[in-house]
């Protein structure tokens, strides 16, 4: 047994940043024992979900490497921690300190060993840290500075979305405003235009203009699907021709993405387009329209109406749009007819007719005493 202190030598650490890395002094055992990258990362998740943990350690000096890293901060589920071994082996993994030995790590080799933990259902949701540092060798306590923390979220599971592959299914979605949906196919619409008496089919939502049913709020993700052959005739004029298309009206938070309304035919009066009516606070995003509509202000090939909470990106409408009376047609966009809000990345092709504000991408921008703003766009 030896008594005597070992008299230490110093080297350094790289803790590796989103900015690079920081070196950082730390004590070793042997001289030889030069440089060791280190990282931490743990990536956000959420509850019911698995929690992955990855070190990334590599030899930048001139010998072998016998260390350690250790996590010294934990959740406590380590009843579900599962490892992931590579080049090393973990130990002491029921003790919510996991430790992995590094063995003889060649100069210039990484190991990237990781620890996937699942995450409890009664987790609360939140920001959480995680802490670890290296050892010189096995039989020295992580010294004080060494140890380094990365933060992760936990968010909350989350519904699982409703599965949309039929019309009668996409109609359906009024009776859950607030929900989540996924096109799962195509969506043959053809049908509707013998619907409702010749009305077509129901746009889903309501805006300002029309109080009788709340805004569609949810997310609705097409993920890359059409829906075609789409019919809405709510006739020139009267309350049920405003804030017309597949959706009446987006507000309060609503998404819609990654969708294609294609040879849509739409007959209606104020804030028309194929896809959104009046878009409030919500986003359109990689969306895109073909078709015809007709109608009398606000309208647009792809959303009627965007108020100043509204965003309109990476899309695009190839819509002819015409008034439904020689005297009509204010505001008439072929992506957009009237913008508060947002529309960026994103352009038109149809032809448009009226006899006020008209132009090939947006009607009216109303940019004096709103916030409206295009960019990036072209028609």
């Amino acid at each position: 047994m030896i008594n005597e202190q070992p008299n230490f030598n110093r080297r350094k650490l790289l803790w590796m940043t989103g900015a690079g890395f920081l070196a950082l002094s730390l004590p070793k055992v042997v001289e030889a024992h030069e440089e060791l990258a280190f990282d931490i990362t743990a990536e956000n998740t959420s509850v019911d979900d698995e929690l992955t943990i990855e070190f990334e350690l590599q030899n930048t000096g001139d010998n072998t490497r016998p260390d350690q890293a250790i996590l010294t901060e934990v959740p406590d589920w380590t009843d579900s921690i599962t490892p992931q071994p590579d080049g090393g082996e973990w130990r002491d993994l029921d003790r919510n300190q996991p430790t992995w030995l590094i063995d003889e790590l060649e100069v210039g080799e990484k190991q990237r060993p990781k620890l996937i933990i699942d995450v409890p259902e009664d987790t609360n949701p939140g920001q959480y840290t995680l802490a670890a540092c290296v050892r010189p060798s096995r039989s020295v306590r992580c010294y004080d500075g060494t140890s380094r923390t990365t933060s992760y979220e936990i968010t909350d599971a989350g519904e699982e979305p409703t599965e949309i592959s039929t019309v009668e299914e996409l109609q359906a979605i009024a009776d859950d405003l607030t929900g989540t949906y996924v096109l799962t196919d195509d969506v043959n619409a053809h049908d509707t235009a013998t619907w409702n008496d010749g009305d077509g089919f129901e746009p889903i939502g309501a805006g300002p203009l029309d109080s009788s049913k709340p805004p569609f709020s949810g997310t609705f993700d097409g993920q890359g699907h059409e829906i075609r052959g789409l019919t809405i005739d709510k006739g020139e004029t009267g309350p049920d021709g405003a804030e017309v298309g597949l959706f009446g009206a987006v507000d309060g938070g609503g998404e819609i993405r990654d969708v294609g309304v294609t040879d849509t035919a739409i007959t209606a009066d104020i804030e028309v387009g194929c896809l959104v009516g009046h878009l409030g606070n919500g986003t359109v995003e990689r969306a895109y329209a073909t078709g015809n509509i007709s109608g009398n202000s606000d309208l647009g090939g792809l959303v009627g109406h965007v108020a100043s909470d509204g965003v309109v990106s990476e899309s695009y409408a190839d819509v002819n749009i015409e008034p439904v009376r020689d005297h009509d047609g204010f505001a008439v966009g072929g992506l957009v007819g009237n913008v508060q809000g947002t529309v960026d990345r994103s352009f038109a092709l149809g032809s448009v007719d009226g006899i006020s504000q008209i132009a090939g991408l947006v009607g009216n921008l109303q940019d004096e005493w709103e916030d409206g703003e295009i960019s990036e766009c072209y028609a």
